[in-house]
């Protein structure tokens, strides 16, 4: 089994992940088994993959849509029973066990309906459907202004 390390793609550049990733495995004998990925569509790396271990990501949430063996090592919306391993990490690689279909299509509603606003911030028609999106959504829930006179 390889454990593949995909570097965020919006990753800042002040610490040099590539080069902690290679001390530590190296540390820990594994460097035979360790590959740091720089580029590469996580998409069809989460396709791939035996389990996902994430901090905090949406690529939890794609890896839940595979139907790939996922735990969270941080506090994330989706860390929830029927969804990620609720073990530990020693224990997950083990007990290797695929989120429940039905859960997450129930958590996938709930979170494109009430949670998430569609848009983006990293570019102009991101943006611009990402401010359309947000007004939509609060004036679909927020109760109509009263001036107090009867």
């Amino acid at each position: 089994m390889r454990l593949v390390i995909k570097e965020h793609p919006l990753d800042n550049g002040v610490q040099d992940w590539k080069s902690l990733v290679t001390r530590l495995a190296n540390a820990h004998g594994i460097s035979n088994r360790v590959d740091y990925m720089e580029l590469g569509d996580i998409a069809e790396i989460v396709r791939h993959a035996q389990g996902v271990v994430t901090v905090n990501s949406t690529t939890g949430t794609l890896a839940l849509a595979c139907g790939v063996p996922t735990i969270t090592l941080g506090h994330a919306i989706y860390d929830m029973e029927d969804l990620t391993y609720q073990g530990t990490l020693d224990q997950f690689w083990n007990d290797l066990q695929a989120p429940d279909a039905v859960t997450f299509a129930a958590f996938r509603r709930v979170l494109i309906e009430k949670c998430l606003i569609p848009g983006g911030f990293f570019s102009e028609e991101g943006l611009n459907r990402l401010v359309r999106s947000t007004i939509a959504r609060l004036e679909q829930y927020t109760p109509p202004l009263t001036t107090g006179k009867s």
